[in-house]
């Protein structure tokens, strides 16, 4: 859910009372419709496949072999990297 300033009380979500989070989207823009859909990005890891929305949050498997590299970013909706927004 995305929280406007009106929406924060003291710092805090008014609905849940917790501190909100950034998170990272994945957008793609209609060419004809020029509707935007967005979606979350997802990490995960490519050799032990566990995944979390928040970067912060991740936790390897406890077998994974490569808990050093680096995680790949997922769109949450198609299961492929996420669009890029062009540059302008």
């Amino acid at each position: 859910m995305d929280l406007a300033v009106g929406d924060l009380k003291a710092g805090a979500c008014a609905t849940c009372g917790k501190k909100p989070v950034k998170v990272e989207y994945c957008s793609k823009t209609d060419p004809v419709t020029k509707a935007v859909d967005r979606a979350r990005i997802r990490y995960e890891c490519p050799s032990c496949a566990a995944s979390a929305e928040i970067e912060g949050d991740f936790k390897h498997a406890e077998d994974c072999k490569k808990k050093s590299g680096p995680l790949k970013k997922v769109c949450s909706r198609s299961g492929h990297p996420p669009h890029a927004a062009p540059v302008r």
